[in-house]
């Protein structure tokens, strides 16, 4: 996953990882599927 979005942003892929952790630890989300839904709650309580 972090090799096609990598590829897709025309990024590293530890640049991706270093993004996702940090993105991640600011959630307080465990994985990367809780940090998408904790963002889909987010946005639909905007």
């Amino acid at each position: 996953m972090n090799k096609k979005i990598a590829t897709a942003l025309n990024h590293q892929v530890v640049t991706v990882v270093l993004h996702m952790k940090a993105i991640m630890r600011k959630l307080g989300a465990a994985n990367r599927t809780h940090a998408s839904k904790i963002a889909l709650d987010l946005r639909s309580a905007a």
